[in-house]
């Protein structure tokens, strides 16, 4: 019934396939499979069946190979980004962060270090950046909580400490 509704979701195709795949009408789930993975290459489940059927059916090299574009799929999916590229970046929303700052245009400097922090691995300094913005907006209580986290993610990070106490 949901694929005379012309449907475009996917894990009806990789259910049905599976279910081929259990009562041995290996051709039909195959296909299945792939109609699955045309709909969303990065469906998972699909894939993982597709290579299983495959490796089954002793066609190891096709198996593989779902798998290795499955993984293909998946990386561009998520965007893997070069961690080198990515720092770049985060030094720019940063010093763009600097520069609201200090004509005290707190919610755009606090917008840009959010930026920043997702893109460095320098979360605590840029943690401790966010926290004197929500101070300077008045949300000391917000500070106060990702202070808090950051030392019990970085208990030995003195500042952090120094600075919740100034905040108390």
């Amino acid at each position: 019934q949901m694929l005379l509704q012309n449907t475009r979701n996917p894990e009806v195709y990789q259910m049905l396939a599976t279910i081929y795949y259990d009562k041995g009408q290996f051709s039909k789930a195959i296909k299945t499979f792939k109609r699955a993975l045309e709909i969303d290459p990065t469906y998972t489940d699909a894939s993982v069946g597709l290579s299983i059927i495959l490796n089954d059916l002793g066609k190891y090299d096709e198996g593989k190979q779902v798998f290795v574009d499955a993984q293909d799929q998946l990386e561009k999916k998520s965007g893997k980004n070069d961690p080198f590229i990515d720092e770049k970046l985060s030094s720019k929303h940063e010093e763009l962060a600097d520069l609201y700052f200090q004509y005290k245009r707190y919610n755009e400097a606090l917008d840009q270090l959010l930026k920043a922090q997702k893109l460095s691995t320098r979360k605590a300094e840029i943690t401790m950046r966010i926290s004197e913005v929500y101070v300077h907006l008045g949300q000391s209580e917000r500070a106060i909580k990702d202070l808090r986290a950051l030392i019990r993610e970085y208990p030995r990070f003195i500042p952090a400490r120094l600075k919740l106490g100034v905040i108390y």
